[in-house]
């Protein structure tokens, strides 16, 4: 008989022996267990028994339980330990194969190889810590015993002090400077400790080291805005972490990468999302040795197990892969059927649903199923159900609708019925409040209500300084999309951007959509059609501006009777020198001519290059216009 005939038979066994010890109806994740170590197994179940027996080393398995772990779980862990005491018994197998031994006890979160070396040589307990100084500290003096677990500790307690507050240790600027050296030197010992040891991690020691590698990171680029500025702790992890390009954030992701891909298939699906978002939130998109990337094996390896992700879990994961940019269509789709499959959406949080139809969104992945499934769930729940929203949730959630072009006009209506019964705004951000009118405007939904209150609360702020250039377009957009009037709010976003010192926070488009904005509306302001004009002018080129933005330019400022000879002039003589005008549409053509027209500006050369270039299309030698 073959090995591998052998192995099968084996593996059967062990499945109906499991049976009979648990019965049919909880069998199914352990015999999963089972059968997915043995299959991983390269050399078939009799090597791995042999590898089993050759590495002894006592009687005794600690499958103990953490007192306060979920009964849930208990409960698992002696199904399992069980399971493992009839092996003893039937087979002499005193120790378990180690892939199924550690896929077991991954289940109950207590690996044996946590157990092990938690036994052998215990490490720091760095709970005891307050500060990244003393966390550093004590994970440098005691290195030498610091396991994998214990260095996934480490960076997960450092990426939750990293963020805090720094205090000054005072003292003379020599002491501090010695100090931050200290600082420097020590988590440098446990870097180099984690990398030149990341083959030994485990599947929960290479996700949870991911991820405080991952966070810190993340504060990093958000707080301390590069390696210049930020507290002195941030400037040592930036220099560490991340380096000149990034070009040591790279080595160290690709470091868990590479070290990840042998084990991928042991990985739980709570590791396998923790690693999936570790890599997203620190912008990390790892090439593998295969010539695949990491995240189309987490995808491989996910798919089968999503039936166990929890609703974090499934959030987590299609938010990292549009994140990153990763398109897996199989993927996405999966996803949405295993939540559609579900009797309820009673599990997932309102943060989860709105990660996860964004995701959908942003990603291009239509599947009206979920849209419709997600749509009912709010739908039909109470009232007061909402209340349960954070706003970025409530806005995320309309955002997801528009930008995927599913509306539902029941959903965004008792969206809308919910923020208009508030008290007031001021628990909205700016891009927030951005947000939710684009999405509204954009799936062309009405609700003055809802444009008033919003309107209202703006013109009551003080200033507009929280409100960045992207959301004070969309926000004067929408209005106009929506033909909602509001002459107030119009006039004091004007005098805002008026009163700034400069443009050039503004994109291209941005400015186009405002001036555009402001001419359907038929909101006249020449003191702000003056001041874009003016900056348009002097700058150096036009290169910036696409071929809609500059359609928009002129045909917001001829419609609006603002024409600006010098403006004109510099738009006609940007288009007739362009090498390449095939990107300009049929009616993006009409918009600049009739500006032209309307504005009574003479610019022969680009006419006659506008008029060549339709002539040369009607003999069928370019595209269209």
């Amino acid at each position: 008989m073959s090995l591998t005939s052998q192995s099968c038979r084996l593996q059967t066994q062990w499945q109906q022996r499991l049976r009979l010890m648990v019965g049919h109806n909880c069998v199914h994740q352990p015999v999963r267990i089972v059968s997915r170590a043995l299959s991983n197994t390269h050399n078939g179940t009799l090597k791995l028994f042999h590898d089993c027996q050759q590495n002894i080393r006592t009687n005794q398995w600690y499958w103990g339980v953490r007192p306060k772990e979920p009964k849930s779980r208990r409960g698992e862990s002696l199904i399992l330990k069980n399971f493992n005491t009839r092996l003893h018994n039937d087979y002499g197998v005193v120790n378990p194969p180690f892939s199924l031994q550690f896929r077991a006890m991954s289940s109950s979160r207590h690996a044996i190889h946590y157990a092990r070396q938690r036994n052998a040589s215990r490490g720091p307990d760095l709970r005891k810590c307050q500060s990244i100084e003393e966390i550093a500290q004590m994970a440098h003096d005691h290195l030498e015993n610091m396991s994998p677990p214990d260095i996934a500790a480490f960076w997960t307690l450092a990426s939750r002090f990293i963020g805090r507050n720094y205090r000054n240790p005072g003292g003379r600027p020599q002491q501090q400077q010695q100090q931050q050296q200290d600082l420097e030197s020590q988590l440098e010992s446990v870097l180099l400790r984690t990398i030149g040891n990341i083959n030994r991690f485990r599947t929960r020691d290479l996700a949870q080291t991911a991820l405080g590698f991952a966070k810190i990171v993340n504060i990093i680029n958000t707080r301390g805005r590069g390696h210049l500025q930020g507290t002195p702790p941030q400037i040592i992890m930036h220099n560490l972490l991340i380096g000149e390009k990034s070009l040591q954030q790279q080595i160290i992701f690709q470091s868990i990468a590479n070290a990840s891909m042998h084990l991928l298939s042991e990985f739980e699906p709570r590791c396998l999302s923790s690693l999936a978002y570790a890599n997203a939130i620190a912008g990390s998109f790892q090439m593998l040795n295969d010539g695949n990337a990491l995240f189309v094996h987490i995808a491989w390896e996910s798919i089968p197990l999503l039936g166990e992700f929890n609703s974090q879990g499934l959030a987590n994961l299609v938010w990292s892969f549009e994140k990153v940019g990763a398109s897996n269509p199989r993927l996405f789709e999966e996803v949405a059927n295993t939540i559609v499959a579900l009797d309820h959406l009673g599990e997932f949080t309102p943060q989860n649903l709105s990660n996860i139809l964004l995701a959908f969104a942003k990603a291009d992945e239509s599947n009206p199923r979920l849209f419709r499934k997600v749509a009912e769930h709010i739908i039909d729940a109470p009232d007061n159900h909402l209340e349960n929203f954070e706003p970025l949730a409530l806005v995320n959630i309309v955002l997801a609708y528009a930008t995927a072009n599913e509306s539902d006009t029941r959903l965004f209506k008792k969206v809308a019925d919910h923020i208009t019964a508030l008290n007031n705004l001021l628990s909205f951000k700016p891009h927030e409040l951005s947000n939710m009118l684009w999405a509204f405007a954009k799936a062309e939904v009405s609700h003055p209500r809802l444009f008033q209150k919003v309107a209202d609360h703006i013109i009551s702020l003080h200033t507009l300084g929280g409100f960045k250039p992207h959301a004070l377009t969309n926000i004067i957009w929408s209005f106009s999309k929506a033909g909602e009037s509001n002459p107030k709010l119009f006039k004091k976003m004007a005098r805002h951007i008026v009163a700034l010192d400069n443009l050039g926070d503004f994109k291209p488009r941005n400015l186009s959509d405002i001036l555009l904005a402001f001419a359907k509306a038929e909101e006249s302001n020449p003191q702000l059609f003056k001041v874009v004009s003016d900056h348009i002018v002097t700058l150096d080129n036009l290169g910036g501006f696409d071929e809609q933005a500059l359609a928009n330019l002129v045909w917001a400022y001829a419609y609006s009777k603002e024409s600006n000879a010098m403006l004109f002039e510099k738009v006609a003589d940007h288009i007739a020198a362009l090498d390449n005008r095939e990107g300009f549409k049929p009616q993006a053509v009409s918009d600049i001519l009739w500006a032209f027209e309307k504005a009574e500006v003479s610019h022969p050369r680009l006419f006659k290059v506008v008029a060549d270039h339709i002539v040369t299309l009607d003999r069928g030698a370019g595209s269209p216009i």
